[in-house]
């Protein structure tokens, strides 16, 4: 049993998928420029977001300075709204799904130090890619910059992109040309690279191409690969009990032991009940029902509402399929068919079904006669 601990918290589950990666690693701006920038990206989808004005507005007050100053103050309050239009901006793109029916728009750039890159149908963005160039790269020309940009997007993106309708636009006008024989065996390979996706290559100039530009001169967080599991956390509703917001997500087998502890009535299930059993995880004694972590009450609503959030809001049986394949509860089929028609982004988006009537018998004789 030594293997169920890791089982639990990985089995089913990905870490927060890297299509929005780029906007958490988003560092706070240092100057006027990179603030502007980052307003412009917001800006763009302007009729996406509830609210924008009023997030935006502890931003928009720093801009406001004599022209030509460059006096740029950053306090608390312009940080936590900062924080909280990346959380907003994140929500909408894990809660937008592709339509493989419709052309996949990429917006491409490349500054001297970093690559930038979104993809969006329609006006609405599905994932951001955003990272800095090795001091090798660093060397390269604009247009092999440029160019760069475009073949790691699509091989981020491979598994959607691929055979699909792609429309990829870029501040580089030399790259809309890619029939020329380049000499540089890096240039034929990304060309290789970009011709197995058979996109459409547009220019754009350079003061349109708002949100991929914002994302290549924004600094960014490479201290790690992933967001941590408190970023996860922040994207979702977790719980009423503060104790239980401070914990880290997925929960540790050595928390899942401590309230096991602390639920009385599961403790006396164990002493009267043989189906509950007590085995060591990672050197923690946890109590176990038919080979399954038993949850306690206090952790079940946090747990679904993670699992639920980083499957990136699947429906009622996937959810329940993939707790139930190493956790249990009672009640957990009814706690999670709850939880899913009380979600409000669930609600929001999912697609409606229309209820037709029956047509009643009258009307079928009238046109029968007819």
């Amino acid at each position: 049993m030594k293997n169920v601990g890791y089982l639990v918290f990985t089995a089913g589950i990905r870490p927060l998928p890297s299509k929005v990666e780029a906007i958490l690693k988003l560092q706070a701006p240092k100057t006027l420029k990179q603030l502007r920038s980052f307003l412009g990206l917001v800006n763009y989808y302007r009729d996406m977001w509830k609210q924008r004005s009023h997030l935006l507005t502890p931003l928009t007050e720093v801009t406001k300075v004599p022209r030509g100053s460059k006096a740029f103050k950053w306090t608390e309050a312009q940080d936590q709204a900062f924080h909280e239009v990346k959380k907003v901006i994140t929500q909408n793109a894990l809660l937008k799904f592709p339509d493989f029916n419709k052309v996949f728009d990429i917006h491409t750039d490349a500054s001297d130090y970093q690559l930038g890159s979104v993809i969006s149908q329609e006006g609405h963005p599905i994932a951001f890619y955003s990272r800095k160039l090795t001091e090798t790269q660093r060397n390269y020309t604009v247009g092999e910059r440029e160019m760069l940009s475009i073949v790691e997007t699509l091989n981020e993106f491979r598994t959607m992109l691929l055979g699909y309708r792609i429309k990829i636009y870029t501040d580089h006008q030399n790259l809309t040309r890619l029939t020329t024989v380049s000499k540089s065996p890096r240039i034929q390979r990304w060309r290789w690279t970009i011709e197995e996706f058979g996109p459409t290559i547009d220019y754009i100039k350079g003061p349109r191409n708002v949100v991929a530009d914002a994302l290549n001169r924004l600094d960014t967080d490479m201290t790690s690969t992933t967001p941590s599991s408190k970023q996860i956390a922040e994207l979702y509703e977790n719980t009423d009990d503060k104790s239980l917001q401070d914990l880290d997500y997925p929960l540790s087998t050595q928390t899942i032991a401590e309230y096991q502890s602390k639920d009385q009535t599961l403790i006396q299930h164990q002493k009267r009940h043989p189906e509950y059993f007590f085995t060591t995880v990672d050197g923690h004694e946890v109590i176990l029902f038919h080979n399954k972590i038993y949850i306690p009450k206090a952790l079940r609503k946090p747990i679904l509402s993670w699992y639920h959030t980083a499957l990136q809001h699947p429906g009622i049986q996937r959810t329940e399929r993939t707790i139930r394949s190493h956790l249990v509860w009672p009640g957990l089929s009814k706690d999670v068919e709850t939880h899913i028609k009380s979600c409000h982004q669930c609600q929001r988006c999912k697609n409606p079904r229309k209820k037709y009537g029956h047509v009643s018998l009258k009307d079928i004789d009238q046109n029968q006669n007819k």
